[in-house]
């Protein structure tokens, strides 16, 4: 079940670095030691579903096209709703470069996170529902614990939290440095493709400073609100999110890779 959930997480990150699966490859300087990729797993499902097309049907389907039908599928399998992922996608044989710059933090606010969306031509609202992947997996203790002990520089925790998730929170990351302890991003609800991830934000328990952010400002409050209210809104948004994200970056002409981990 975790691998399966972190194949969206996958395709979501690898679309701000362009959808041309140059995450999955692999050596010295490439997209996969940038920090902020270095939680994602599953890179094995992806493995092993190019190796059975490569001896089925050798050169046809590429890396990029496998990676964006296994996070639709991956979406269904966690009970989420289905939706049509497009193909047709080619894949690039090189890493992408300045990945830090083009991946959003989990630490800004909605006013710092919004630009590295819409600037790829999708909305504020989108930003919103793609957040909503947060409904399964995890984050290290080290992407929020300034939160749990230090919250800008105060010497206090992040006053937006509810105080006892904070005590549970603390609990699991005792280390005021932080590591690398994995938490769950939707408490009691973290292997559930739902609308759990939004009410738990209402309740003032967001893990990361950025999903309670969109709770609390008043620009994206409203959209929480009304995804939490509705299942079958964020099931149709979330698919319609995610194929306008797997538009952005595609190579339509260029290679089909042998091997997804190497070019």
């Amino acid at each position: 079940m975790y691998r399966t959930g972190t194949c969206f997480k996958y395709f979501i990150l690898s679309n701000f670095q362009g959808c041309d699966a140059s995450l999955l490859l692999t050596g010295s300087g490439t997209e996969q030691t940038a920090i902020p990729n270095q939680s994602v797993r599953g890179y094995g499902v992806i493995t092993d579903a190019k190796s059975q097309l490569e001896a089925s049907c050798p050169g046809v389907v590429s890396c990029a096209d496998i990676v964006a039908l296994a996070a639709r599928d991956s979406v269904e399998i966690l009970g989420g709703a289905p939706y049509d992922a497009e193909t047709g996608r080619f894949d690039g044989t090189a890493p992408g470069s300045n990945v830090l710059a083009k991946l959003p933090g989990p630490n800004m606010t909605v006013e710092e996170a919004t630009p590295f969306f819409t600037n790829l031509g999708l909305t504020q609202e989108d930003m919103v529902t793609l957040l909503g992947s947060h409904t399964v997996g995890v984050s290290q203790c080290l992407f929020f614990v300034d939160r749990l002990y230090n919250f800008k520089g105060t010497g206090k925790p992040d006053p937006s939290l509810d105080v006892s998730y904070l005590a549970k929170l603390q609990s699991l990351c005792p280390d005021v440095t932080g590591d690398t302890t994995n938490v769950a991003l939707d408490e009691n609800s973290e292997f559930a493709f739902d609308t759990s991830y939004f009410r738990n934000l209402q309740a003032s328990k967001g893990v990361l400073r950025i999903d309670q952010e969109i709770a609390n400002d008043a620009s994206t409050s409203g959209r929480v609100n009304t995804l939490s209210a509705s299942s079958n809104t964020f099931g149709a948004d979330f698919g319609a999110a995610m194929i306008a994200m797997g538009r952005i970056g595609v190579l339509t002409t260029g290679n089909v890779r042998a091997i997804c981990e190497s070019s």
